[in-house]
Order: C-alpha cells, then structure tokens, then sequence
C-alpha cells in the first residue's frame, strides 16, 4: 500500500479507474467524432517560465498533503475499527497530525501509527474469529447425549456436532467478512492509487495531439517530450492529466490572468482533480500554472477546513455504526445456535418419550430426560437474551445514522453558505453517510431476525412442553393398561395355582407307592454285600507274600548294576588316557609337519640362493655370489634344525601312539565286564516283575470282590435314596400345593388391587391430556411470533444490500452490511419454518393424548371383571392341599426302612474296600520294586552301552594316533632328505662364490693397473636433464646422488689423489713411474720405502717427516682409492645401462623402488620396520608392475589392499624381495607359469616372476580372491 506520490516523483499505481472528468472527455469527443483539425502550434514557442519565488507558496508540500488526507480516506474506508481512528485524528487534527498519522513508511520498523491500529484490527480480527469458531465447542456440550440414543433422521455427527456449514457465524456472514479482514494486505492498503485514470479515447487523442505538436529532432520540444514520458511513467494516463493537455491542444504555454473568468474557471477544475483524489500537482513544462495550482490548493484545504467537524462527525458515526452492526450479528449467530440446540433436543424428545424402557437397553435415564429438558429451557432464555442485545445494538445503530444525516446536512449548509459544490469537501464522508445508514439499516434486519430465532427457540421449547405433557399421558396410559394387563394376569395365575394344587395331590399319592417298591431292593443289596466282603480279604493275603519276593530279587539287580557302573568308569578313563595320547600325537605330527614344510622351503631357498651364486659367478660378480652362497648356507643350516626337529616330533608321535594302544586294551577290558554285570541285572528283574505280576493279579481279585460289594451299596443307595426321594417329593407335593393355594388367594387380592389402580390412572390420564392441549396451543402462538417478525427482516435488509451494494468491495464496514443484510432475509425465513414446524408437531401431540386418555378408561372396566373370576379359583386350590397332606405320610414310613438297609450294607463295602487297598498297595509296592530292578538292568545295560563305547572311541583314537606317528616320521624322511639336498646346494654355492671371489680379485687387480696407468678414467657426459629425469623416474633421487658421487669419484686423478694426500714429497725423491709400480703391489707400503731408502740421505735431509706421513697416507689408501674409483666406474655403467633400458621400457617397466606407484595399489604410507628406509635409498634388487596390465588383477589387488593388516604384510614382502631376499612364511609356485606366490598368515598373497634384472610383480590378492587370481594368471601367463 502507498498513498499517492508527491509531485516530481511518479510511483507505480496498483488498480485502474474508469473515472474520466467531464473536460477531458469533452475535449476528446470533440477531436474523435467531429474530425476537426487540431489548431497549429503557435509561430514562435513561449520560452520555458520560471516559477515565480514572491509567494512563498511550497507546491510539494500541498502535493504531499493531498496525498496523505487521500491515503486516511482510503484507511477510512477499508480499515478496521483502530485504523479509521489514526484515520479520523490525523484528518480532524493539525498538520503535524496529519503527517504523523499519515506515515506509510510502515515496513521500516512497523511502528507507524497506521500500521500498529493495522496489527491491532488484525489481532481483534483474530481474537474474534477464534471466540466464534469456539462457540461450537460450547453449543455441543448442550447436544452432547449418549451416541445410542441419537435419534432416527440423524447422524452421530449430525446430532452433536455443528458442522462448519451449519456454523450461525457463517451463515449471518460474520465469519467470512472477518476472514476478509485478517487476510487484508497491508501492502494493498498503501498502493492503492485512487487517482482517476484517463480512458482509451482521451489516451489517443493526447498521443495524436503529442505526435504533431512534439519532434524528438527538435531541441526546444525536450522539456515536453519529457513531461510526456512523465504522465505515463510507470502507471497509466491519469484522467485530469489528459483533461489539461487536450483543453490546451498540448502543454500549456500561457495562463489567463488571475483576475479573469477562465483563471477560476481552471482553479475549480484543479479543486475538482484534488477532490478525485489526483493529488499530484498537474504536468506543467512550461511552468504557467504554478499561480492557478497555488489558489486551488489554498482555497482546497480551506474548503476541508470549513467541513471538518462535519466530516469528523459522519466520520465517527459511520465506525460505530459498524461496530454496532458487528454486535447485533453476533448477537444473531449465538441466538441461532441456542435455536438449534432446541430444535436437535425436542426432535430427542419426540422420539424418546414415545418409545419404552424395555424397547432398547440404551433407553435414556431420567437423569438424561431431566438434563435435556433443561438444556432446552436453557436454550429459550439465552435466545431471548441475544435478542436484547441485538435490539439495543439495532437501536444505537439507527441513532448513529441519524447523526450522520444531520452532519451531512449541516455541511451542505456550510458548503451552500461558501457557494461551494455540496459534498466536496466531506470526502469520505459524503459516502460514510450512506454506509452508516446501511450499518444501521442491517443492524435493524439482524435484531429482527434474531428476535425470530428467539421466537423460533421458543417455540421448540413450547414443543418440548407438550411432548412432555404427552409422555405423561402416555405414561399414564400406559399404567392403565399395564393394570388391565395385569388384572388379567393375576385371573390366569390364580387358575394355573389352582390347577397346580390339584396336580400336586396327585403326585404325592404316586410318591408314596414308589417308596414302598424301593423299600424292598434296599433289603436285597444289603445280602449280597456280606458274601463279596469275605472274597474280598482272602486276596489281600495273597498279594503281600508277593510283593516280599519282588523286593529281593529287586536287591539282586541293583547290586549287579553297581558293578556295570564301576566297569563303565574304568572304561571311560582309559579313553580319556588315549584321547590324551592321541592329541599329543597330533601335535607332535603337526610340529613334524610344520618343520618338514620349513625344511622343504629352506631347500628350496637353498637351491634358489646356489642358482643365484652361480648365475653370479657366470656374471662376474663376487659379492652377490658370496652373498647368494651365505643365504644358501643359511637355508642348509635352517633346513638341518628343521630336520632335525621333525625326527624329534616323529618320535614323540610314535611315543604317544604307543600309549594310545595300552589305553584302548585296558578300556575293552572293562567293557566286557560292564557287559557281563549287566545280563545278571537283566534276569533279577525279570524275577521281579513275576512277583509284582502275581501280587497284582491278587490285588485285582480283592478289587473286584470290593466292587461286588460297591455294586451292592449303589442299589442300597439307589433304593433308599428312591425312598427317600418318594417321600420328600410327596412332602414337596404339600409344600407346592400349599404354596399353589396361597398363591391363588395372593393373586385374587392382586387382581382387586390391579382394577382400583387401573381406575385411578385413567383419571391421570385424561387430567393430562388437558394441559398437553394447552402446551400445543402455546406452541402455535410462538409460531406465529417467528413469522410475524420474520417479515420484518425483509425491509431493512433490502435497505441495506440497497444501500450497502455500491461501496461492498471498497468499503469493510458496507461490506459488513450488504453480507448481514443478505443472510437475515434467509435465517429468518429458516427459524419461521423451524417454529412452524414444532407447531404442528405439538398439535399431533394434543390430538394422539385425547385418544389416550380415551382407552385408559376402557382398559380400567376390563381390569375390575377380572378381578371377580381370580376370587373363583382360590376356593378350588385349597380342596386339593388336604388331599396332598395324607399322601405324604405313607411316604416317609416307607423310607425309614430303607434306610435301615442302606446302613449294613455301606458296613460291608468298607471292610471289602479296606482289604481291597491294602491289596492294591502290596501290589503297588511290588511293582515299584519290580520296576527298580528294571530300572537298575536298564541302568547296568546303559554302563556296559557306555562302557563298550568308550573302548571303541579309545581303539579309534590308537588308530588315529598310529596314523599320525606314521605320517610324522613320513615326514621326518622328507625334511633329511630336504636338509641333505640343502647341504649340496649350500656346499656348491660356496664353491661358486670362491671362484667368483677369485676371479674378482684377479679382475680388480689388473683394473687397479690399468687405473694407475691411464690415471684418469674417461667417466662419459654430464647427467643431463632428459637422462637424470629418467633415472630419477627407474629408481629416485638416491640413483641420482649415486650417479653424480660415482661420476665425481670415478674421474678423479691418480695423480691428483697422490698429491692430495701429501704424495709429491715422494714423487720428487722417487719419480712418478717409479711410484706408479709400486700402487698396484700387494704391499704398497713397503713397496714405497723401498723406494725412498734408494734415495740418498742428502736428499731425505728435512723431508723425512713429511716422506713418512705420506708413506703412511698413500701405501695405506691407495688400494681403497682405486677399488672405490673402480666401482664407482661399475655404478656409472649399471646407472647407465638403467637410464638406457627405462629409454626402452618406458615408465611402465621402471623399477618400484618404493611401496607405492604401481596402479594396483602399493601403499602411499607403509608399516615401520627396520629394513623399508635402507631398501628405498638403494635397493640391491629392481622391482617391477605387471599388475596394471589387466583390470581384474587390479581390482582383487585394491580390495586386498583396503585391508591394513594385508597391506603391512604385503610391504614386508616387497621389502625383502627388493633387498634380495625371500620373504618369511610360506611361498608356493604355479606350474608352467614361471610364477611363485608368497602367503602370509594374515592371507596376504603376493604373485612375482623372475625378471632379468629382479623381480616382476604380476598379482596381488587376498584369501578370499586367491583362487579366482591364480586362474586369471594361469590364462594369461599359462
């Protein structure tokens, strides 16, 4: 949001208005319908006038002003409640105020006044908002009943809850226009531009005058080419832009005198442009209008001045008028939810006082009934109560448009007086009027419709009276016909009494002949009975003899099984003994096993070192033939400990195999005995088991003889309990036909009682019936209300969507109006139908409670002759009691003796039971010992199992144990021969190397020789740049300094050295050549003195000193000299032939004098160790990679090398290699390959193959990879 800009600063307007003041449209029609020509532009241009400085007059600060009384204007209209007060004390105020208030530089801090009343009407907006989206929450408390009893026509859901459609707050609108408050832009608010814009029309007739009249080729056409560009810099053409530029044919470049006609004539043109809301001062290049903008905007603000109370009071009447509206409608939408929460709670009623208790288990309590009724009550009085605040909101409302109106008068008074247009000086107010009438005009149509919501909540409550006047004739009703029913019922109870009476006379004659008949089989059992008793303690006898024998041969079997137990526990130790035996055998074989592979591979190192010595011998070096002879004694010597130490393991396998022989004998041995215990167990118990056997067959007999007699006592029973059942049932016969007679007398005096209450109830009902009329008749007099006032909603809102409709998009409070004017009409056609409808149901009521009362009269007759007939039947029921009575006694003589019987014969069975257990517990006892000896054979045949089982586990681990031994001394065969093997080849490696020593000395002497004569040696070319980066590429900075130190050496002077080392002291006494014979003797030393005692003494006179110390130096380094000259000549010439074959090779077959480079993955950082820093400065062995050569041999050398523990072990490898060695652990070759592999025990496998001058490395792999890389080397290698 802005207000409009300040002159000299044109800002972007946000919206377009179709306003087009009558000049400019006049002017425009003139130049488009008539076709006349535009008139000429004058012969000479008016020179650009300044503005004149004598008045003083700020015309910026007039613009701004303009601007900021439009900006509160537009607060005025689409502000809340704090917005339009800044508004009102800024316009009402000084122009201190008016500036303050007006400050729209609102996102700087947000502290503006206009944009803290925004924050405060939005955060009213939202409070509100919230309070009315809460009050459903509250209305459902009133609707909330138990889920069962919602009743039929309606949801859960639909009862209790007041969905956001059904809300009251939505329908009167307030919710939605409150929602289009707090989603109002604050940004919208400043930016709007209220300046009229000019049409399409006036847009081209400017542009064709503008295209005549100005040329960009014309200099003197600048300024008003300018000044065009300005009336449509970033906005639309305004109105009275174009209405002063087509007035005058273009810019205007005079201007009438002041005193003239058309000087007023364009002042009022000017008052009128500000009072649009064009507050900017108009194009002026020319500046001639400078004294006409002045007066316009002295004589604007005072006319604002002379109608500022006026203004101020409109103003102020239109707010409250507002605000008034906005209680009256909330007013309305809480008399709505109190009318539907009666309408939901007597459609409850309906339909549960019609129903009854007994039709569903979810029939309602009283305390739910009592809580609903209530709740209704509740609802008629708060409705009642909102009309109130409705009809005074209403009231306040019309008083405030009325104070507009007589405002608005009174400036058109003021307006008249000045000859002044009225209206004009009210701005907003002249609109404010009108929409505080349409606040007022709603406010009216809202308390109407709210009194009709009251009217129609009354009539929902009036309803609920009479359905409850119709529940209590219903129920009074009911009661009269429940007593009729129940009349008739005692009639029936006391004829079924009566004839049960009779029945029971008969039974009891039928009781007393059954108990004679049981009387008689009671006596028989009791015969039968003493003969099974006697049967019964023969068998007991019989049985105990028996069990005494199963206990001993039960003691027999558990003395054997101890025997078998201590056989199996000789057994299992001898096993153990030769489990032990056999694991030291294994472990003496493995050690065998171990140290003949170390002496197979010391032989295989032996013969590698005595090829290397001879391949050095061939190649004339000494040193690594002398070198290559110690590795090859080395590995002799490490292959004899070897060997010897497998010959030991051997023994100690065949020691202990021995053993493991002795432990298996002695462990059959017990076997057998366990065996032979456990068959004498096996035949006690089966002696056992042929007593128990025995003493349960006895105890059988005794059991059966016991239930001969059971058998009788359950016919003693049964006859004396039929006895006794005749008799007590013929005594139960009085009881009940007794009871009957009582009964039938109880219910004859029920039946009287039933037809007297039965009279009295349909008297309530009728009483009832009365007041449910009166109650329906009330209903129908609130209906009628509801629809008498709901037509008078239908003038006043009409006034207001009237008046309200023209300003309900630019203006909130209209807005307001015409959406609370709309919805009265609709709810209060609602609630008149709603209370219409409770009317009619009230009067179904009054006539379904006239019916009622009606047949709780005939159900009280009916009740009073079934009275009568219940009398008869009592008389009858006590004839057939004395009958019963006699019946009765016959019965229980009959029982006693039956009873008698019962008695003797329960004396026999115990005794036979008593024999019977004593029986079954012998039995018991010897079966318990026979299955102890059982258990105790089981347990000797399990040991001897055992026994037997540890012996063939011993004799398997003898046989194990004699199959280690023999592979172990296998083994030792293989390590001697090994050893042997190793001894020849370390014997012919060291002759090897004395040949070669030879040799070497022979060779070194004749190069000292020829050193000495040639006394400087030709070393070849510098190391130049191409050569030195090749050498530093094969093997790193080390062969570089070696080159350049070998170079050095090697090319020095024999003579210079001599000299250097105090030697011309000789030279002078003895000669150079003379000297030169001597250097190249066994003894230099000697030879030199030989040579200086030839010299006479003359001669020696001051020089002995120095002849001495020379001697000494010379004789004593000469020999070093020349053999480090000599093999710096050797290093020269191998770091050339390396500079040559990298030339050939290439980068790709350069030595790896590190542990990294190669592109499988040789470690950048490598494990410490003694050796790894002397191997890189200047390895003995050159090292090359093959492994880049394919991608699957550097994808398993990668992953192996992600492993640390690997990577260390593949370092150490490479080390030793480099240094000429052969890498601890094992090492395996591929046959036909040429390749041989060194294995690590963390699973590191390195694949190399010998190269002419050291070793290619070809793989590299893991555990997990090793087959897969062996068959991959084997393709391309095989």
């Amino acid at each position: 949001m802005h207000m409009n800009p300040s002159p000299g600063r044109r800002r972007p307007r946000g919206s377009w208005s179709r306003l087009l003041t009558t000049t400019a449209l006049a002017t425009a029609l003139t130049v488009v319908v008539t076709g006349n020509p535009l008139p000429p532009p004058p012969a000479e241009r008016i020179e650009l006038a300044a503005v004149p400085e004598t008045s003083g007059y700020d015309l910026d600060a007039a613009a701004e002003t303009r601007a900021e009384q439009c900006l509160l204007n537009l607060m005025l209209r689409k502000g809340g409640q704090e917005l339009k007060a800044v508004s009102r004390a800024g316009l009402s105020g000084t122009d201190e105020d008016l500036h303050r208030a007006a400050e729209s530089e609102y996102w700087y801090d947000g502290k503006t006044p206009l944009a803290v009343a925004f924050a405060k009407d939005k955060a009213w907006t939202d409070a509100k908002g919230d309070e009315l989206w809460g009050r459903d929450a509250v209305w459902e408390k009133s609707l909330a009943i138990p889920a069962q009893t919602t009743p039929p026509g309606y949801t859960v859901t639909g009862f209790e809850w007041v969905e956001s459609d059904d809300n009251p707050f939505n329908t009167t609108g307030l919710l939605s226009w409150l929602d289009g408050e707090y989603w109002k832009s604050e940004y919208d608010l400043y930016h709007e531009d209220q300046t009229p814009l000019a049409s399409q029309e006036s847009v081209n007739a400017v542009n064709a005058i503008a295209a005549q009249r100005y040329s960009e080729d014309r200099h003197e056409d600048y300024e008003d080419l300018s000044a065009l560009d300005d009336m449509t810099f970033m906005h639309p053409m305004y109105a009275d832009d174009a209405r002063i530029f087509l007035q005058h044919g273009g810019f205007p470049t005079s201007a009438p005198a002041p005193d003239s006609m058309e000087f007023r004539v364009d002042v009022e043109a000017l008052k009128s442009r500000f009072a649009s809301c064009a507050t900017e001062n108009p194009p002026d290049p020319h500046k001639v209008l400078t004294d006409e903008v002045v007066v316009a905007s002295t004589e604007w603000q005072a006319e604002l001045a002379g109608q500022k109370a006026q203004r101020e009071a409109i103003m102020a009447a239109e707010a409250k008028a507002s605000r008034h509206l906005t209680v009256a409608t909330q007013a309305l939408g809480e008399a709505l939810g109190q009318s539907i929460i009666a309408a939901r709670l007597t459609d409850w009623q309906a339909y549960w006082l019609k129903q009854s208790p007994s039709s569903t288990m979810f029939y309602p309590t009283a305390a739910e009934f009592a809580k609903v009724k209530a709740d209704i009550e509740t609802a008629r009085a708060r409705a009642q109560g909102r009309v109130f605040v409705a009809s005074r909101a209403s009231l306040a409302a019309q008083d405030e448009a009325v104070r507009a109106e007589s405002a608005k008068q009174a400036a058109y008074t003021v307006a008249d007086t000045a000859g002044l247009p009225r209206g004009r000086g009210l701005m907003y107010g002249q609109q404010g009027v009108q929409v505080a009438k349409a606040s007022a005009a709603a406010a009216l149509a809202v308390s109407k419709a709210a009194e009709t919501a009251a009217n129609a909540t009354r009539a929902s409550a009036a309803d609920s009276k009479t359905l409850m006047a119709l529940a209590e004739t219903q129920a009074h009703a009911s009661k009269a016909e429940f007593r009729r029913k129940a009349a008739e019922e005692a009639e029936a109870q006391a004829k079924a009494a009566a004839e049960g009476a009779a029945l029971q006379a008969k039974l009891a004659a039928e009781n007393a002949t059954r108990a004679k008949a049981a009387q008689a089989k009671a006596e028989a059992a009791e015969a039968a009975a003493k003969t099974a008793a006697a049967d019964a303690k023969a068998k007991r006898a019989t049985a105990e003899a028996e069990r005494d024998t199963a206990a001993a041969e039960r003691r027999r079997a558990d003395a054997e099984r101890a025997k078998a137990d201590a056989a199996e526990k000789r057994a299992v130790q001898e096993r153990a003994s030769a489990a032990t035996a056999l694991s030291a055998a294994k472990t003496a074989g493995e050690t065998a096993d171990a140290r003949s592979d170390d002496a197979v591979q010391a032989s295989v190192r032996a013969l590698e070192a005595r090829d290397a010595a001879l391949a050095a011998e061939q190649n004339k070096q000494a040193k690594e033939a002398r070198a290559r002879a110690l590795e090859s004694a080395a590995a002799a010597a490490e292959g004899t400990s070897a060997a010897t130490e497998t010959r030991q393991a051997a023994t100690e396998a065949r020691s202990a195999a021995d053993a493991a022989a002795g432990h298996a004998s002695a462990a059959r041995s017990a076997a057998n005995d366990a065996t032979t215990a456990s068959i004498a167990a096996r035949a006690a118990a089966t002696r056992s088991e042929g007593a128990a056997a025995r003493s349960q067959a006895a105890a059988d007999g005794a059991a059966a003889a016991a239930a001969r007699t059971g058998a009788a006592v359950k016919k003693a029973h049964a006859a004396a309990a039929e006895a006794i059942d005749a008799s007590e049932a013929a005594a139960q016969n009085v009881v009940r036909a007794e009871a009957l007679a009582k009964e039938a007398a109880a219910k004859a005096v029920k039946a009287r009682q039933d037809a007297a209450a039965a009279k009295s109830e349909a008297i309530l009902a009728q009483a009832a019936s009365i007041r449910t009329a009166g109650f329906a008749y009330a209903t129908a007099q609130a209906a009628v209300a509801a629809r008498d006032s709901a037509a008078q909603v239908i003038q006043p809102a009409n006034d207001a969507i009237e008046l309200g409709s023209p300003y309900q998009d630019t203006d909130s409070s209209a807005g307001l109006a015409v959406l609370t004017g709309q919805a009265s009409k609709t709810l209060a056609e609602q609630q008149a139908a709603l209370a219409k409808a409770k009317a009619d149901q009230a009067k179904k009521a009054a006539v379904e409670a006239a019916a009622l009362a009606a047949k709780a009269s005939a159900d009280a007759k009916a009740a009073a002759e079934a009275a009568a007939r219940a009398a008869d039947w009592a008389a009858k029921a006590a004839a057939s009691l004395e009958q019963a009575r006699a019946s009765a006694a016959e019965a229980a003589k009959a029982a006693d003796a039956a009873r008698r019987a019962e008695a003797n014969t329960v004396e026999y069975d115990r005794q036979a039971n008593e024999d019977a257990l004593a029986a079954k517990v012998a039995a018991g006892q010897a079966a318990e010992e026979a299955s102890a000896a059982s258990a105790s054979a089981t347990e000797a045949e399990k040991d001897a199992a055992g026994a037997r089982s540890a012996a063939s586990a011993a004799e398997a681990d003898a046989d194990t144990a004699d199959s280690v031994a023999t592979a172990a001394e296998q083994d030792a065969v293989v390590a001697e021969g090994a050893a042997a093997d190793a001894v020849n080849y370390a014997t012919e490696a060291d002759r090897a190397a004395d040949r070669a020593e030879e040799e070497q000395r022979l060779r070194d002497a004749e190069a000292r020789e020829k050193r000495v004569e040639a006394g400087s040696v030709d070393t070849g070319p510098e190391l130049g740049a191409d050569d030195e980066a090749l050498l530093m590429a094969a093997c790193g900075q080390v062969c570089v300094d070696e080159f350049r130190a070998a170079k050095a050496l090697a090319g020095q002077d024999v003579l210079d050295w001599v000299v250097a080392n105090g030697g011309q002291v000789l030279i002078d006494l003895v000669g150079w050549n003379d000297a030169k014979e001597c250097f190249t003797k066994g003894d230099v030393e000697g030879c030199l003195w030989t040579l200086v005692n030839a010299v006479s003494f003359v001669a020696l006179v001051g020089k002995i000193p120095a002849v001495t110390s020379a001697v000494i130096k010379i004789g004593g380094g000469i020999a070093k000299f020349l053999d480090k000259s000599v093999t710096a000549k050797h290093t020269l010439d191998r770091l050339r032939k390396v500079i040559e074959q990298t030339k050939k090779a290439g980068s790709g077959a350069s030595c790896l004098l590190g542990l990294a480079g190669d592109l499988a993955g040789f470690a950048t950082g490598r494990a410490s160790g003694p050796s790894l820093r002397a191997v890189a400065e200047k390895p003995s062995v050159c090292m090359r990679s093959a492994i880049g050569d394919d991608s699957a041999l550097i994808s398993a050398a990668q992953e192996a090398t992600k492993n640390q523990k690997l990577q260390v072990d593949f370092d150490n490898m490479f080390a030793q290699l480099k240094q000429g060695n052969m890498p601890g652990g094992e090492y395996k070759s591929l046959t036909g390959t040429g390749i041989i592999y060194f294995r690590s025990r963390k699973g590191a496998r390195l694949f190399v193959k010998k190269a002419e001058d050291g070793w290619l490395v070809v793989a590299k792999a893991d555990k997990g990879n090793e087959d897969k890389v062996i068959k991959r080397l084997r393709k391309i290698y095989g």
